[in-house]
This record gives structure tokens, C-alpha cells and sequence, in this order.
């Protein structure tokens, strides 16, 4: 009998204790913290924090909404139950980044699973005066990030703010399952080296529904990144979204699976873009798929750059080693505030493989009237170009050839249709316009001055005839004369198969191999 009340009073014991922590909420002014401004909190946040990881069950540190002085603070796990910062208030950083320690952190959040960040509060890096302290060039050590999160697992942040951080503003680093959502970052385009959220070897990263202005890339990702997906993201200003830099370290982790989906860019240096350096390490980057986007004045909408190479720090003249491979632009458009819309300078070692594009329109807002256009090169014969039509041309051409259809071997040109040609060659001798064709099976219909496609060469040659040794043309652009208004437009519709080629059939198209780097 004497056993069983023990036992009974054991167990009323821990349900007691379970009541007592369930639910409960650590608020920092009950650990001394003071909103005077002048009063660092970083001691009684870190109370707060040790009592409800302690926890067994779920609990919550509270930081009201008044404003705080927060020095340099690591909240560290594992903890016993899933824990919520509620973040309320504004925390401020100090302003003078030598009285902070050089490990290039202001808060950090390490080695916790089930971690909820949110509340709609704010964390201020005031960076304004230490932005430009280390020059132009480089991350500068010194300068801490606003937020880190390291080896955090199942993770929510929501409804924060990061502003003004003196360096990243976000870094995410052997992260599981994170996911940011409502979130802001704010600070000015001048602001140096000012990355929003930079992701390096984590998996299952998700940003969405959030508002990036910053003075370096929106998102910036790294190697040993997988499965990230970024949606309803707003980008501007800033750099935009980059895979990359990559291949300037030895042994980097291949990036795999990128999915950038229903995003706008607003006066952006760039859009959408993977990049490496040349005279690289080997590397590789594969499944990136860039889909229904728009572009508001961007100077570089769509951006494959190989050979990425600020401020002259490397030896162009040697390939990047990084094999990008399988990768999707789809449904983009928008105004591009160079004429260069699309430029995939790919690899002259390792070319890349698997591009597919469609459906492109980004009209070139420029005062020259002039369309949008697109450079290319070492793209292999797997960019796939389908549903093209060229009608009712007419004037005059300076050159023999009118017309040049110098179609993939690899992957033949399908549904391509020519109507209603009239053109003449203006030339001295006597000789009449002519077309070439490769590759092609064009549909042909109408009447014309010149005869179309009569022969059609099967040859191995680049997709397209080259501008130069090195940049190629992707594709030529579609643009009306009659009476036409506005800006130029890029209209370029790739891989549709909305339309079937009725005239005779190209060859199967061969699925490309992928082979491991080595």
C-alpha cells in the first residue's frame, strides 16, 4: 500500500510540473532587460532563453514591443520541447563593430529543432556607418551578420524584419527543413555586400511570400544547397537571385534542385542567374528551374555567367570547371533595362547541358529603338526550339542569303513556319536571294520571291550561325513593322509544342546523357 501512494504521489508530481511549464512564457523584463536604449539585454535574453529550452514541453521567450539595445548573442540548443521567440519590439545593434566580437554574428540560433521566430518585430543591424568600412571588394570578417542560423532543423520564421544589417542580413548554414515566410529585409541599394538571405549546405530551404530590398543578391545560394524553393518573392533593389559564386574553393558540394517560381524583380542589377568563376575548382549545379517571373527594369533579367570575375581577381582566360546541367527559364517577362536581356555564357570546358527556355517577352526599355536581344555560348546542341513562325517579310537584304535556318543536329528545330517572304538581294551581281537551312523542316506556306528550304543539310554546327568566336545568338527575335508602338519586344516561344509540324519530320530527338563530373 505504502508503494502504490509513493507511485501516486510521483506521477501527481509530474503532472503538476508538466502544468506548470506548459505554455509558459519567459518575457525578458522579468530577467532584467530595460528598454532605455542604453541597456544591453543580451544577458537576460540568454536567461530567458536557457529556462525555456529547459522546458519539457512547448514555450515561448517573449520580447515586447518597446526598443532594446542587443549586443552580440548566441541561442544555442538542443532544447528538451519546440521553443517560439516572440519578437514584438525592434532590437538594435550597436553601431560601432569594434566593440563586437569578429566572428561575424550579431544573433545567432544554433543546433535547434522545432524553433518558431516570429511576432512581427524588428532586428535593426544600424549599419549605415559601417557599410564601406572594409572597401568595395570582399566580405569583410569583422562586419557581423544580423541573423544567423546554424544546424537549425523544422524550423518557422515569420513576420520579421531585418533592417540595415552591416553585413548579410540572413545566413543559413546546415540547415533541415527551414522555412521563412512573411519576411522582410530593408536596406538601401548602396548598402555593400548586403546579401538578404545566403543559404550554403542545407537542404529543404523555403523562402516565400516575402519582400527582399537590399544592396547585394535578394537570395544568394551556395554550395552543398538542395531542394531550395523561392515563391512570391518581391526582389528590389538589389542583385537578384543567384546560384553562386561557385568553384572558387576546393571541395564544394554540388547544388541541386533550385526552384525559383512566381517571383517579381523590381530595378535589379540582375534577375535570375547562376554563376561561377573561371580557372575554377570542379563543381557542379543541376535541376534549377526558374518559372513565371516578372521583370521590372532589370538590367540582366536571365544570366548563365561562367565566367564571373569581379574586380579582375582571376585568370579568365581558363574555363570554369563547374558543370551546370539541366536547367529550365520559363515564362518570363517583363522590360529589361539593357538590350542584352538573355546571356548564357556557359563553360568552354565544360558546356552546359539540358537548357531548355520558353516563352519569353522582356521588351528592352532603352531610348535606342531597338529589340531586346540575347548572347549565348557553349551550348551544346540541347536547347530545344519549337513552335516558330516567321510571316509576311518584306524589303530588301544586302546579303545573298535572306534567309538561314541553322537548326541543332542534335536537337532538330520543330514546328517552324514561313509565310509570305519577299525578299530581294540588293546586290551588284545577278543573282537572285536565296535561303540555308540545316536541321529544319519548316512548314511553308504563301508565295515568295525566293526559293525556301529546297535543300535541307543534315550537319553537326552550333544551334545558331555565331555573331563572333565566342557569343552566339540564342535565338532571332520576332518584331512587327506594321505601324508598330511601344518598346521592342523579345518574343520567344521555345519548347511549346502547341503546334505540330505538318510538313516533313525532323529525326527523334536523342535524350542527352548526363555524366558525373569527375
Amino acid at each position: 500500500m505504502g508503494n502504490l501512494k509513493l507511485a501516486a504521489m510521483f506521477l501527481l508530481l509530474l503532472v503538476s510540473t508538466a502544468k506548470a511549464h506548459s505554455g509558459a512564457v519567459f518575457d525578458i523584463r522579468k530577467y532584467g532587460a530595460k528598454a532605455d536604449g542604453k541597456s544591453d539585454i543580451s544577458k537576460a535574453l540568454c536567461h530567458a532563453f536557457k529556462e525555456a529550452c529547459a522546458c519539457p514541453t512547448p514555450s515561448k521567450v517573449l520580447i515586447p514591443k518597446r526598443t532594446f539595445l542587443l549586443s552580440q548573442v548566441s541561442l544555442e540548443g538542443p532544447c528538451k520541447a519546440p521553443v517560439k521567440i516572440v519578437v514584438r519590439g525592434t532590437l538594435k545593434a550597436l553601431t560601432d563593430p569594434s566593440k563586437m566580437k569578429v566572428d561575424g554574428s550579431w544573433v545567432t540560433f544554433k543546433r535547434i529543432d522545432r524553433l518558431t521566430l516570429s511576432g512581427g518585430g524588428t532586428f535593426d543591424g544600424q549599419g549605415p556607418k559601417a557599410w564601406g568600412t572594409c572597401g568595395l571588394k570582399s566580405y569583410c570578417k569583422q562586419l557581423p551578420i544580423n541573423l544567423r542560423f546554424n544546424f537549425i532543423t523544422n524550423a518557422i520564421v515569420e513576420d520579421i524584419t531585418s533592417k540595415d544589417s552591416k553585413q548579410f542580413h540572413v545566413n543559413v548554414l546546415g540547415c533541415n527543413n527551414l522555412t521563412f515566410r512573411r519576411f522582410t529585409i530593408s536596406a538601401p541599394e548602396h548598402s555593400i555586400n548586403t546579401d538578404g538571405i545566403h543559404i550554403g549546405r542545407s537542404t529543404g530551404i523555403n523562402i516565400t511570400d516575402s519582400k527582399i530590398a537590399t544592396g547585394d543578391d535578394c537570395v544568394s545560394i551556395g554550395d552543398g544547397s538542395r531542394q531550395i524553393t523561392i515563391t512570391k518573392v518581391t526582389c528590389g533593389p538589389g542583385h537578384g537571385i543567384s546560384v553562386g559564386s561557385l568553384g572558387k574553393y576546393k571541395n564544394e558540394e554540388p547544388v541541386v534542385g533550385v526552384t525559383v517560381r512566381n517571383c517579381t524583380f523590381f530595378n535589379t542589377m540582375n534577375g535570375v542567374r547562376i554563376k561561377t568563376w573561371p580557372a575554377s575548382f570542379r563543381g557542379s549545379v543541376s535541376d534549377m528551374h526558374f518559372e513565371d517571373i516578372i521583370m521590372n527594369n532589370v538590367s540582366s533579367p536571365v544570366i548563365i555567367d561562367q565566367i564571373y570575375c569581379p574586380h579582375n581577381e582571376c585568370n579568365a582566360k581558363l574555363p570554369s570547371l563547374v558543370k551546370i546541367s539541366n536547367v529550365s527559364f520559363k515564362n518570363i517577362r517583363g522590360t529589361s533595362s539593357t538590350p542584352v536581356a538573355v546571356k548564357l555564357a556557359c563553360s568552354s570546358g565544360i558546356p552546359c547541358q539540358g537548357v531548355e527556355i520558353a516563352d519569353i517577352d522582356l521588351r528592352y526599355t532603352g531610348k535606342e529603338a531597338r529589340a531586346a536581344v540575347s548572347e549565348c555560348s557553349n551550348l551544346p546542341s540541347l536547347v530545344k526550339i519549337s513552335n516558330v513562325s516567321f510571316k509576311n517579310i518584306r524589303g530588301t537584304s544586302s546579303t545573298p542569303v535572306a534567309v538561314k535556318l541553322a537548326c541543332s543536329s542534335g536537337t532538330p528545330c520543330q514546328g517552324v513556319e514561313i509565310a509570305d517572304i519577299d525578299l530581294r538581294y540588293t546586290g551588284k551581281e545577278a543573282r537572285a536571294a536565296v535561303s540555308e537551312c540545316s536541321n529544319v523542316w519548316p512548314k511553308i506556306l504563301g508565295k515568295h520571291s525566293l526559293t525556301i528550304c529546297t535543300f535541307v543539310f543534315l550537319i553537326t554546327a552550333n544551334f545558331i550561325e555565331a555573331k563572333t568566336a565566342r557569343q552566339k545568338p540564342c535565338w532571332t527575335t520576332k518584331q512587327q513593322h506594321k505601324k508598330q508602338t511601344g518598346t521592342p519586344k523579345l518574343d520567344v516561344q521555345l519548347n511549346t509544342h502547341r503546334k505540330q509540324n505538318r510538313g516533313r519530320k525532323p529525326n527523334p530527338e536523342k535524350q542527352s546523357t548526363r555524366t558525373s563530373t569527375d
